[in-house]
């Protein structure tokens, strides 16, 4: 069976201060504007309260500081 390429939307946002729901909507936009399959909001901070609420109830998935440092403990050393 051949499966075919997913196609995915990642807003990056380099913040001094956490994240709000205007990157959330943002992002989930894009992905039904793109039809992608999937969304990324991606963040050197971390995100407010309402936005994870939000995004998740639209099936976003966030990275925030703590994932990041963790993603290059993994893979980059």
């Amino acid at each position: 069976m051949i499966e075919r390429h997913k196609k995915i939307v990642i807003q990056v946002k380099r913040y001094k201060s956490n994240v709000g729901i205007k990157a959330i909507q943002e992002v989930f936009s894009a992905q039904h504007y793109y039809n992608a399959d999937k969304s990324y909001v991606v963040t050197n901070s971390h995100f407010t309260k309402s936005a994870i609420i939000l995004a998740s109830k639209l099936n976003v998935e966030l990275i925030d500081k703590k994932k990041l440092n963790d993603i290059e403990k993994r893979y980059l050393k």
